[in-house]
């Protein structure tokens, strides 16, 4: 484990050059900009960063991690050697899941939601079977017409 060096600091500005323009925040991982035997996490805020540095020193995974400076985007990043990837994405994963939040916060109106969709879902399939069979009679009309 080592703390910020003036040599993670110009990477964190390097990566976060990168993040403006590129990022889609589809996953929260990229290659190392200059060691391509590394990978680098990003995490936005503090809770998940500090889960993710406890559970990296409970698997005595070694890694890097470079805080934020208080004038700067909140980010923080930690190098993982790409050879421990399997292990990390894991432990990226358990972090998530502990601080994963619902789409819908209140659980009345998630329940709406699926309600609303199954009745969407029945209505379409009975006009589906209600249409073919208006279809159906339709053609054995036009099949048995002189």
């Amino acid at each position: 484990m080592a703390q910020s060096t003036p040599k993670t600091d110009r990477i964190r500005d390097y990566m976060e050059a990168g993040l403006e323009h590129f990022d889609m925040g589809l996953v929260n991982y990229r290659q190392h900009p200059t060691n391509v035997n590394y990978i680098v996490y990003r995490f936005k805020d503090k809770q998940r960063a500090d889960t993710f540095e406890a559970l990296l020193i409970a698997e005595k995974l070694w890694f890097e991690r470079s805080d934020p400076d208080h004038d700067e985007k909140e980010v923080y990043m930690f190098a993982i050697e790409k050879k421990y990837f399997k292990k990390s994405q894991k432990l990226n994963f358990l972090t998530e899941s502990k601080h994963k939040k619902f789409l819908i916060p209140s659980k009345s109106l998630r329940y709406f939601f699926v309600t609303v969709m199954l009745a969407l879902i029945v209505i379409g399939s009975v006009s589906y079977c209600k249409s073919r069979s208006v279809l159906q009679a339709k053609t054995t009309r036009l099949q048995t017409a002189p």
